[in-house]
């Protein structure tokens, strides 16, 4: 059962992932949540890392002590990457506030994507902590997923992606995705 929930909850998030990253045109309009992760796996790379990851879906928990490489950095942040605001069906779907250590990108109201809210919080002009909202209403699922990643120096320290998925004639299943980067 141990090794049983991490593989089902990566299926069904993958199943509510209809993009396919190559066709997809990238410009840098918004925030560059992409060059930001591939920064993050590079660094978190050279550095060897700890990960403390720790998944739960409905009332099971799985917890795992990992020292990924650049390939399961990038696994990992596949889903993180469905937040990344840089693609050209994107460009005027949000409106910007912004000061020198905040930017919030808001979708407008008469348009209909997935990420709803797209918030940066800096300190001393470098990322402290990203939050952001997706959430996609169609007609036979529901998902929702809840992003928090906080940073300390420039370099990833924490994540968390909390959720659900419902889709027609099934159960409505809640997940939470969490990890601890230590050095």
């Amino acid at each position: 059962m141990r090794n049983f929930l991490l593989p089902v909850l990566v299926f069904i998030l993958a199943l509510g992932c209809g993009e396919n990253r190559q066709s997809t045109v990238t410009l840098k309009v918004y925030f560059d949540l992409d060059s930001l992760l591939d920064r993050q796996v590079a660094l978190l790379s050279e550095k060897k890392v700890l990960l403390s990851k720790e998944v739960a879906m409905d009332d099971q928990k799985e917890t795992l002590e990992l020292q990924p490489g650049s390939a399961e950095w990038e696994s990992e942040f596949v889903i993180i990457r469905d937040f990344n605001l840089n693609k050209s069906y994107y460009v005027g779907a949000y409106g910007t506030a912004a000061n020198a250590d905040y930017i919030q990108y808001k979708l407008e109201d008469d348009i209909d994507a997935p990420v709803k809210v797209f918030e940066v919080f800096k300190a001393n002009g470098q990322v402290e902590r990203i939050v952001s909202n997706y959430y996609e209403d169609k007609s036979i699922y529901q998902h929702r997923r809840n992003l928090e990643l906080t940073f300390e120096n420039g370099q990833l320290s924490a994540y968390q992606i909390r959720g659900f998925q419902k889709m027609i004639l099934k159960d409505t299943i809640q997940y939470t995705i969490s990890g601890k980067i230590t050095e």
